[in-house]
Protein backbone atom coordinates (compact mmCIF):
# COMPACT_ATOMS: atom_id res chain seq x y z
CA UNK A 1 0.00 0.00 0.00
CA UNK A 2 2.86 2.34 0.86
CA UNK A 3 4.48 1.59 -2.50
CA UNK A 4 1.25 2.48 -4.31
CA UNK A 5 1.05 5.75 -2.39
CA UNK A 6 4.63 6.60 -3.40
CA UNK A 7 3.86 5.89 -7.06
CA UNK A 8 0.75 8.06 -6.89
CA UNK A 9 2.70 10.86 -5.21
CA UNK A 10 5.39 10.73 -7.89
CA UNK A 11 2.76 10.90 -10.65
CA UNK A 12 1.09 13.87 -8.93
CA UNK A 13 4.41 15.70 -8.57
CA UNK A 14 5.34 15.06 -12.20
CA UNK A 15 1.91 16.28 -13.31
CA UNK A 16 2.27 19.47 -11.24
CA UNK A 17 5.78 20.08 -12.64
CA UNK A 18 4.45 19.72 -16.18
CA UNK A 19 1.70 22.23 -15.46
CA UNK A 20 4.21 24.66 -13.97
CA UNK A 21 6.54 24.30 -16.97
CA UNK A 22 3.59 24.82 -19.32
CA UNK A 23 2.56 28.00 -17.51
CA UNK A 24 6.10 29.36 -17.62
CA UNK A 25 6.42 28.65 -21.36
CA UNK A 26 3.03 30.24 -22.01
CA UNK A 27 4.08 33.39 -20.14
CA UNK A 28 7.33 33.54 -22.09
CA UNK A 29 5.50 33.14 -25.41
CA UNK A 30 2.93 35.79 -24.49
CA UNK A 31 5.68 38.16 -23.38
CA UNK A 32 7.47 37.63 -26.69
CA UNK A 33 4.23 38.24 -28.58
CA UNK A 34 3.66 41.46 -26.66
CA UNK A 35 7.19 42.62 -27.46
CA UNK A 36 6.67 41.78 -31.13
CA UNK A 37 3.44 43.73 -31.19
CA UNK A 38 5.21 46.73 -29.69
CA UNK A 39 7.59 46.72 -32.67
CA UNK A 40 4.89 47.20 -35.28
CA UNK A 41 2.69 50.22 -35.99
CA UNK A 42 -0.69 49.48 -37.54
CA UNK A 43 -3.36 51.53 -39.25
CA UNK A 44 -6.65 50.06 -40.46
CA UNK A 45 -9.13 51.83 -42.77
CA UNK A 46 -12.59 50.48 -43.58
CA UNK A 47 -14.31 51.42 -46.84
CA UNK A 48 -17.80 51.06 -48.26
CA UNK A 49 -18.53 50.93 -51.97
CA UNK A 50 -17.61 54.03 -53.97
CA UNK A 51 -18.94 55.21 -57.33
CA UNK A 52 -15.71 56.96 -58.33
CA UNK A 53 -12.40 58.32 -57.07
CA UNK A 54 -13.38 60.09 -53.83
CA UNK A 55 -17.01 59.84 -54.95
CA UNK A 56 -20.12 58.13 -53.62
CA UNK A 57 -23.45 59.08 -55.17
CA UNK A 58 -21.49 61.73 -57.11
CA UNK A 59 -20.53 63.55 -53.90
CA UNK A 60 -17.09 63.77 -52.23
CA UNK A 61 -16.28 61.09 -49.68
CA UNK A 62 -13.45 63.13 -48.15
CA UNK A 63 -12.38 66.80 -48.17
CA UNK A 64 -8.58 67.10 -48.21
CA UNK A 65 -6.63 70.07 -46.86
CA UNK A 66 -4.81 70.65 -50.14
CA UNK A 67 -6.72 69.10 -53.06
CA UNK A 68 -10.05 69.77 -51.29
CA UNK A 69 -12.94 67.80 -52.87
CA UNK A 70 -11.06 66.56 -55.93
CA UNK A 71 -12.48 63.40 -57.47
CA UNK A 72 -14.53 62.03 -60.34
CA UNK A 73 -17.32 59.52 -60.88
CA UNK A 74 -16.76 56.34 -62.92
CA UNK A 75 -20.21 54.73 -62.96
CA UNK A 76 -23.76 55.92 -63.49
CA UNK A 77 -27.15 54.36 -64.21
CA UNK A 78 -28.02 52.91 -67.60
CA UNK A 79 -30.58 55.09 -69.34
CA UNK A 80 -33.48 52.77 -70.29
CA UNK A 81 -34.14 54.97 -73.33
CA UNK A 82 -30.50 54.89 -74.40
CA UNK A 83 -28.27 57.94 -74.54
CA UNK A 84 -26.42 59.60 -71.68
CA UNK A 85 -26.34 57.70 -68.38
CA UNK A 86 -28.37 58.97 -65.44
CA UNK A 87 -26.88 60.31 -62.16
CA UNK A 88 -26.69 58.09 -59.07
CA UNK A 89 -28.23 59.49 -55.89
CA UNK A 90 -29.11 58.07 -52.49
CA UNK A 91 -32.66 57.60 -53.82
CA UNK A 92 -31.74 55.66 -56.96
CA UNK A 93 -33.44 52.21 -56.90
CA UNK A 94 -30.98 49.41 -56.20
CA UNK A 95 -32.50 47.48 -59.10
CA UNK A 96 -31.19 50.06 -61.60
CA UNK A 97 -28.48 48.82 -63.97
CA UNK A 98 -24.97 50.26 -63.62
CA UNK A 99 -23.48 51.78 -66.77
CA UNK A 100 -20.13 53.14 -67.88
CA UNK A 101 -19.53 56.85 -67.32
CA UNK A 102 -16.73 59.27 -68.17
CA UNK A 103 -16.85 62.26 -65.81
CA UNK A 104 -15.87 65.32 -67.85
CA UNK A 105 -16.00 67.53 -64.73
CA UNK A 106 -12.66 66.17 -63.48
CA UNK A 107 -9.92 68.75 -62.94
CA UNK A 108 -7.36 66.54 -64.67
CA UNK A 109 -5.84 68.43 -67.64
CA UNK A 110 -6.72 67.23 -71.15
CA UNK A 111 -9.32 64.69 -70.03
CA UNK A 112 -12.35 67.06 -69.95
CA UNK A 113 -11.77 67.90 -73.61
CA UNK A 114 -11.95 64.21 -74.55
CA UNK A 115 -15.60 63.58 -73.75
CA UNK A 116 -16.31 63.24 -77.46
CA UNK A 117 -14.27 60.03 -77.45
CA UNK A 118 -16.20 58.55 -74.52
CA UNK A 119 -19.16 56.18 -74.47
CA UNK A 120 -21.34 58.79 -72.75
CA UNK A 121 -23.53 59.46 -75.78
CA UNK A 122 -25.00 55.97 -75.43
CA UNK A 123 -23.43 54.50 -72.29
CA UNK A 124 -23.78 50.70 -72.16
CA UNK A 125 -24.53 48.57 -69.11
CA UNK A 126 -21.29 47.18 -67.67
CA UNK A 127 -21.77 43.69 -69.04
CA UNK A 128 -22.13 45.13 -72.54
CA UNK A 129 -19.12 47.41 -72.34
CA UNK A 130 -16.89 46.93 -75.41
CA UNK A 131 -13.67 44.93 -75.10
CA UNK A 132 -10.50 45.46 -77.13
CA UNK A 133 -10.08 42.53 -79.55
CA UNK A 134 -7.16 43.76 -81.67
CA UNK A 135 -3.56 44.57 -80.86
CA UNK A 136 -3.79 48.11 -82.22
CA UNK A 137 -6.86 48.84 -80.10
CA UNK A 138 -9.11 49.72 -83.03
CA UNK A 139 -11.41 46.67 -82.87
CA UNK A 140 -13.64 46.95 -79.86
CA UNK A 141 -16.91 45.13 -79.23
CA UNK A 142 -18.98 43.60 -76.44
CA UNK A 143 -18.51 39.87 -75.77
CA UNK A 144 -20.48 37.11 -74.05
CA UNK A 145 -19.70 35.05 -70.95
CA UNK A 146 -17.71 31.87 -71.57
CA UNK A 147 -20.59 29.56 -70.64
CA UNK A 148 -22.75 31.11 -73.36
CA UNK A 149 -20.15 31.62 -76.10
CA UNK A 150 -19.22 29.26 -78.90
CA UNK A 151 -15.99 27.25 -78.85
CA UNK A 152 -14.08 29.67 -81.10
CA UNK A 153 -15.80 32.81 -79.88
CA UNK A 154 -13.95 35.40 -77.76
CA UNK A 155 -15.59 35.40 -74.34
CA UNK A 156 -15.11 36.61 -70.79
CA UNK A 157 -14.90 34.66 -67.53
CA UNK A 158 -17.82 34.87 -65.15
CA UNK A 159 -21.52 35.49 -65.30
CA UNK A 160 -23.34 37.50 -67.93
CA UNK A 161 -25.91 38.65 -65.38
CA UNK A 162 -26.62 42.36 -65.26
CA UNK A 163 -24.84 44.37 -62.56
CA UNK A 164 -27.28 46.46 -60.56
CA UNK A 165 -26.63 49.37 -58.22
CA UNK A 166 -27.48 47.03 -55.34
CA UNK A 167 -24.81 44.60 -56.52
CA UNK A 168 -22.27 47.40 -56.79
CA UNK A 169 -22.96 48.80 -53.33
CA UNK A 170 -22.35 45.45 -51.61
CA UNK A 171 -18.60 45.99 -51.81
CA UNK A 172 -16.64 46.53 -48.60
CA UNK A 173 -12.92 46.73 -48.06
CA UNK A 174 -10.46 46.65 -45.17
CA UNK A 175 -7.03 48.18 -45.76
CA UNK A 176 -4.27 47.58 -43.21
CA UNK A 177 -0.88 49.30 -43.12
CA UNK A 178 1.82 47.61 -41.02
CA UNK A 179 5.19 49.24 -40.39
CA UNK A 180 7.81 47.35 -38.37
CA UNK A 181 10.70 48.98 -36.53
CA UNK A 182 13.13 46.84 -38.53
CA UNK A 183 12.10 48.72 -41.69
CA UNK A 184 9.74 46.06 -43.07
CA UNK A 185 6.47 47.57 -44.31
CA UNK A 186 3.31 45.89 -45.58
CA UNK A 187 0.01 46.79 -47.22
CA UNK A 188 -2.85 44.29 -46.79
CA UNK A 189 -6.25 44.66 -48.46
CA UNK A 190 -9.27 42.39 -48.00
CA UNK A 191 -12.41 42.95 -50.08
CA UNK A 192 -15.86 41.42 -50.01
CA UNK A 193 -19.05 41.96 -52.01
CA UNK A 194 -17.20 42.49 -55.29
CA UNK A 195 -18.62 41.45 -58.63
CA UNK A 196 -17.82 37.70 -58.74
CA UNK A 197 -15.13 36.30 -61.06
CA UNK A 198 -13.91 39.67 -62.29
CA UNK A 199 -10.58 41.39 -62.89
CA UNK A 200 -9.61 44.10 -60.37
CA UNK A 201 -6.44 46.07 -59.70
CA UNK A 202 -5.18 48.27 -56.83
CA UNK A 203 -3.76 51.78 -57.29
CA UNK A 204 -2.00 54.35 -55.16
CA UNK A 205 -2.83 57.95 -56.13
CA UNK A 206 -0.32 60.58 -55.06
CA UNK A 207 0.50 64.25 -55.52
CA UNK A 208 3.74 64.98 -57.38
CA UNK A 209 5.73 68.19 -57.47
CA UNK A 210 7.01 67.08 -60.88
CA UNK A 211 3.47 67.16 -62.34
CA UNK A 212 1.96 70.25 -60.68
CA UNK A 213 -0.98 70.55 -63.08
CA UNK A 214 -2.41 67.21 -61.95
CA UNK A 215 -3.92 67.10 -58.42
CA UNK A 216 -3.07 63.38 -58.22
CA UNK A 217 -1.52 60.77 -60.50
CA UNK A 218 -1.74 56.96 -60.20
CA UNK A 219 0.86 54.28 -59.64
CA UNK A 220 0.24 50.57 -59.16
CA UNK A 221 0.01 49.81 -55.43
CA UNK A 222 3.25 48.01 -54.70
CA UNK A 223 4.28 47.96 -58.35
CA UNK A 224 2.95 46.79 -61.71
CA UNK A 225 1.14 43.52 -61.20
CA UNK A 226 -1.27 44.71 -58.53
CA UNK A 227 -4.04 42.71 -60.22
CA UNK A 228 -6.44 40.38 -58.42
CA UNK A 229 -9.41 38.25 -59.44
CA UNK A 230 -12.51 38.15 -57.28
CA UNK A 231 -13.67 34.62 -56.53
CA UNK A 232 -17.11 33.16 -57.13
CA UNK A 233 -18.31 34.70 -53.85
CA UNK A 234 -17.00 38.20 -54.68
CA UNK A 235 -14.01 38.05 -52.30
CA UNK A 236 -10.45 39.12 -53.05
CA UNK A 237 -7.29 39.96 -51.12
CA UNK A 238 -3.98 41.60 -51.87
CA UNK A 239 -0.77 41.88 -49.85
CA UNK A 240 2.47 43.54 -50.85
CA UNK A 241 5.64 44.64 -49.09
CA UNK A 242 6.27 48.34 -49.65
CA UNK A 243 9.54 50.28 -49.79
CA UNK A 244 8.32 52.89 -47.33
CA UNK A 245 5.86 53.02 -44.50
CA UNK A 246 2.59 54.32 -45.90
CA UNK A 247 1.00 57.13 -43.87
CA UNK A 248 -0.18 55.97 -40.46
CA UNK A 249 -2.49 58.98 -40.08
CA UNK A 250 -4.79 60.93 -42.39
CA UNK A 251 -3.10 64.07 -41.04
CA UNK A 252 0.37 62.95 -42.09
CA UNK A 253 2.07 65.03 -44.77
CA UNK A 254 2.77 62.55 -47.54
CA UNK A 255 2.41 62.34 -51.33
CA UNK A 256 -0.10 59.48 -51.11
CA UNK A 257 -3.69 60.71 -51.12
CA UNK A 258 -5.75 57.60 -51.64
CA UNK A 259 -5.79 53.97 -52.70
CA UNK A 260 -8.47 52.55 -54.97
CA UNK A 261 -9.70 49.18 -56.20
CA UNK A 262 -10.99 49.32 -59.76
CA UNK A 263 -13.05 46.82 -61.74
CA UNK A 264 -11.86 46.34 -65.33
CA UNK A 265 -15.05 45.71 -67.26
CA UNK A 266 -13.03 45.35 -70.44
CA UNK A 267 -11.37 42.38 -68.67
CA UNK A 268 -7.79 43.54 -69.04
CA UNK A 269 -5.24 45.78 -67.35
CA UNK A 270 -2.76 48.19 -68.93
CA UNK A 271 0.53 47.78 -67.10
CA UNK A 272 1.67 50.99 -65.43
CA UNK A 273 -1.63 52.88 -65.88
CA UNK A 274 -5.17 52.06 -64.68
CA UNK A 275 -6.47 52.67 -68.22
CA UNK A 276 -4.82 53.12 -71.63
CA UNK A 277 -5.96 56.56 -72.85
CA UNK A 278 -3.50 56.95 -75.72
CA UNK A 279 -4.91 54.66 -78.39
CA UNK A 280 -5.16 57.22 -81.22
CA UNK A 281 -8.49 56.09 -82.65
CA UNK A 282 -10.30 54.83 -79.57
CA UNK A 283 -8.77 56.22 -76.37
CA UNK A 284 -9.66 54.54 -73.08
CA UNK A 285 -11.05 56.99 -70.58
CA UNK A 286 -11.80 56.74 -66.84
CA UNK A 287 -15.22 55.13 -66.56
CA UNK A 288 -15.24 53.84 -70.14
CA UNK A 289 -13.16 50.74 -69.44
CA UNK A 290 -12.80 50.58 -65.64
CA UNK A 291 -14.44 52.02 -62.56
CA UNK A 292 -13.62 52.61 -58.90
CA UNK A 293 -15.60 50.35 -56.58
CA UNK A 294 -13.59 50.84 -53.38
CA UNK A 295 -11.56 53.87 -52.28
CA UNK A 296 -9.55 54.60 -49.12
CA UNK A 297 -8.33 58.12 -48.11
CA UNK A 298 -4.73 57.79 -46.94
CA UNK A 299 -3.12 61.18 -46.18
CA UNK A 300 -3.59 64.88 -46.68
CA UNK A 301 -5.65 65.88 -43.66
CA UNK A 302 -9.18 67.14 -43.98
CA UNK A 303 -12.34 65.33 -42.97
CA UNK A 304 -14.97 62.89 -44.19
CA UNK A 305 -17.76 64.59 -46.14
Amino acid sequence: MSQQNNIKQNIDNKYKRNILVGLVLTNVMLSGFALAEENVRVRTIEADAATGWNRRFEKPIHIFDDITDFGFSTVRIRNPDGGRPLPITENTPHSALISTYFDATTRMPILPSMEGFSLNSNAPALNNAPVVLSRDGTTRTSIRAHLEAGQMEVSHVGSSADITLGDWLKAKGKLTIKCFDNGENWLHIKMTGLVPDRHYSLWDWYSSAHVPDFPVIPTAAGGVGSDVMSDSQGNASYSVQTNNCLPLSIDEQAPTRGIMAILHWEHQSHGATPIAPLYPNQPRLPGDSAGVQLWWPIAGGGHAF
